[in-house]
């Protein structure tokens, strides 16, 4: 490694540090929001791993650069969402019913009503909104 690629070492530590910060709200919103797993975070954070374990046997410091930031992201994505993951499967009835009927990327979204919202809120209850009331005419 160079001197200058050296002294720019703690900034690609802080980047790796807000990539890691940026994983764990993606598995948060993935696990609160959506119906996708975090199963297909864990895929990408093998192929991530992987892709830095040749960057570094090939000693290509400038791809490591690049890489290290995206795999501290996955990495981290899929260890918290993980956790959550265990911790909802071993929760309650509905919520691991929830959890059990999450899909992969290439699996259709469930159908539901149009307007329709299904989340996690606190405590790991299930929120099922559905569509606002249609306008009637008397309520002008």
């Amino acid at each position: 490694m160079t001197p200058t690629a050296l002294q720019q070492a703690p900034l690609y530590a802080a980047a790796a540090l807000v990539a890691a910060g940026a994983g764990v709200l993606l598995a948060w919103w993935l696990r609160r929001y959506t119906t996708v797993s975090i199963r297909n975070v864990y895929l990408v954070a093998i192929v991530a791993i992987v892709v830095d374990a040749w960057a570094l046997y090939a000693r290509a410091a400038s791809v490591l650069m690049v890489l290290v930031p995206a795999t501290s992201l996955t990495a981290a994505a899929s260890a918290v969402g993980r956790r959550w993951r265990l911790s909802d499967l071993g929760a309650g009835e509905e919520l691991r019913a929830h959890e059990r009927a999450r899909r992969w990327m290439w699996q259709r979204p469930p159908v539901r009503a149009t307007g329709e919202r299904v989340h996690i809120a606190t405590q790991g209850q299930i929120v099922r909104e559905p569509p606002g009331p249609p306008a009637s005419p008397t309520s002008r």
